[in-house]
């Protein structure tokens, strides 16, 4: 059966399609052929973000690199703050969790080229669209916080977490 037979028997949304086209894209190292899938997930939904944070991954180039994920972040936010009444609640989740990894992605890349200020801004955001922290961001913001001096705002935090034994 081919992909797209399979994703016709399913009623599924455009960003579900895209999600599923994008699925496998691990499983092969040629950067063409990851080019190939990333083209056919934004061919089927151009709002695909996470489409633009794995271009953003095989690219050679720090400004392209930067300039994807913050692409990939903009359609982020204006897609999650818009009304999902045509999507499932998994749908719904599902973005918000892409979203909150995409701000992730952006804030390391900030990171790695020494634009601690805006990877704190970014990991805020992070923070407050994904309260539960599944990814583990509050680490990073909280060593941002100490190099930058906001020993305040690292000690808020903290305190923000301490439900969570791995915190301390």
């Amino acid at each position: 059966m081919e992909d797209e037979e399979l994703l016709e028997e399913y009623e599924m949304t455009d960003y579900e399609k895209a999600f599923m086209v994008m699925y496998y894209i691990n499983e092969d190292d040629s950067v063409k052929m990851k080019k190939n899938i990333i083209d056919k997930a934004l061919k089927i939904c151009p709002d695909y973000f996470m489409a633009y944070v794995e271009l953003a991954s095989i690219t050679k180039d720090h400004y392209k690199e930067i300039e994807l994920l913050r692409k990939a972040v903009e359609i982020a936010r204006r897609i999650s703050t818009k009304s999902f009444d045509d999507i499932t609640k998994y749908v719904e989740v599902m973005i918000i969790s892409q979203y909150v990894e995409a701000l992730k992605t952006l804030g390391e890349a900030y990171c790695e080229h020494g634009r601690f200020e805006e990877a704190i801004e970014i990991f805020e955001e992070a923070i407050n669209v994904g309260p539960h922290d599944p990814l583990n961001i509050r680490y990073r913001l909280i060593n941002l916080y100490c190099l930058e001096n906001k020993d305040e705002l690292a000690s808020n935090l903290i305190e923000m977490f301490s439900f969570d034994d791995s915190t301390m």
